[in-house]
This record gives structure tokens, sequence and C-alpha cells, in this order.
């Protein structure tokens, strides 16, 4: 996935308007910074329901665009799905950038051409993969759904993903604080955003009497991991589709969450 990501029926969520904290959420290489607070309940001007699943901008003000980061142009595909294999292979440390450049084939001073270092590729990485997750999820958040639906179907999202994308949940799970500086604050920020998608699900269903009282960032990180780290051990074509994986961590987690 390169360039915007389908972040809501061809709109983007507009920022919210807060007091402090707040932090910014950037979209994309080339797109606008957007306001989100840590806390749930200010997901509710961001993940307004529309007929048909869609999301609702709602706040019309945003932010400066991100500062530059030394390109103009998004890293191009192949190179990312290159750099991905032989990271995940190698890992981020170990590996190299003529190693990186065989794989797409071409020479090292050429890559050079489309990246200054290998973290620019690292990052180009990260900010694909969570790109993509929060595009699911508020796909999942803004829909109709009940809390119980969409739990399960946040976890048909999280396995699915590690399915299509097991070399890059690799290298976004296990390298994820390689990127230093302000391109980490900007991944921690999405991640963060991610993460409350899912915790105001568990609020909903905790506060509408569906779930039972257990705290939502416990329980969220607890349910993402059941996931997350299917990239040890899923093997596709194996004895289990990923759906079904994902059916199973569903029937273990609602038994766990709903009321009985």
């Amino acid at each position: 996935m390169t360039g915007t990501p389908p972040w809501t029926c061809g709109t983007l969520p507009k920022p919210i308007s807060s007091s402090t904290p707040n932090h910014s959420l950037p979209h994309g290489r080339l797109g606008p910074l957007y306001r989100v607070r840590r806390s749930t309940a200010n997901l509710d001007s961001v993940l307004r329901p529309r007929p048909g699943g869609c999301l609702s901008p709602t706040d019309p003000q945003r932010r400066s665009a991100r500062p530059d980061t030394g390109s103009a142009t998004p890293v191009r595909a192949d190179i990312i799905a290159a750099a991905t294999r032989v990271f995940s292979e190698r890992g981020y440390h170990a590996a190299s950038m003529s190693e990186i450049a065989a794989a797409v084939g071409m020479r090292k001073p050429s890559l050079y051409h489309h990246v200054r270092r290998k973290e620019d590729l690292l990052f180009a990485i990260h900010e694909q993969m969570i790109d993509e997750l929060i595009a699911e999820m508020m796909r999942i958040v803004g829909s109709s759904a009940t809390p119980a639906e969409k739990v399960a179907a946040t976890l048909r999202s999280a396995m699915g993903f590690v399915a299509r994308h097991r070399d890059g949940v690799t290298v976004f799970l296990a390298e994820h604080r390689s990127v230093g500086g302000e391109r980490w604050n900007e991944l921690v920020i999405k991640r963060d955003f991610y993460e409350q998608m899912l915790h105001r699900v568990l609020t909903e269903g905790r506060e509408g009497g569906a779930f039972v009282d257990v705290p939502p960032a416990i329980a969220a990180k607890a349910l993402l991991a059941m996931a997350n780290w299917g990239y040890t051990w899923f093997q596709p074509g194996g004895p289990l589709t990923a759906e079904e994986v994902a059916e199973t961590f569903a029937r273990i987690a609602l038994r766990g969450l709903e009321v009985r």
C-alpha cells in the first residue's frame, strides 16, 4: 500500500478540537496531521457511524502538513516489498542496502536515488503496516455492529493481516524500536490510535452491559496479542485458515468478555 490509505469512504478523519494533552496523528508520507487525544471519549467525533458503515468527519480544522523527511515522493512499492523480505529474513540490523538493492534488481548506488538510508525503508514498512491496520479498524469501529461483533471482526482483521503480510508483520513487531527520533513518535501515535479504537469497542460493551467489568486497556492488549503473535507460528496452507483461527480466538475472547 502506498500513498493515501483509504481511511473511510473516500474522506479523511478531521482533527478533534481538544485540550491538552493531545497528539498528532500523521497520515501517510505526504498527508496532513490530525489531533487525537488518548481518551476513548474523543473517538465519538472521529468515528461517528453513518449509513453503510462509513465514518463521518466532523471538525473542519486541520494542522499543518507533517515535516518533510527528505523525499517528496513515496518509496516505490517494489523497494518496500524487497526491504520487507530482507529485513524479515535477515533482521534489520544485519541486513544491508546491498542486499536490498539486489533483491529489487538494481545496483546499490541506484537505491540511494530512492531512499537516503536504511531507516527510511524501515519507517516506510512500519507506516504502510499501521496505515492499513487503522483503515481496517476504522471501518469496523464505525459500523453499526454490536460490540461483540466488532471484537470478532477485529480478530478476523488482525489475523487476516498476519496471513497476508507475514514478512511485514515480522518487521513491524520485531523491529518496532529500530526507528528513531520524531518518526518513531509518529508511529507510536498511530499505534496508540489503533489501540484506542479497540478500547472504545470494549468500553461500549462494558457500559452497555454486554461485557464484564474489566479494564479496556488490558483487554485490548490481550485481544491484539492473540492475533499479532500469529506471525511466529501461523502457516498459510496449514490445517486451519486465518479465518478459522480468528473465529476460535473470538470464541475464547467473548467467553471471557460477555456477561452471562
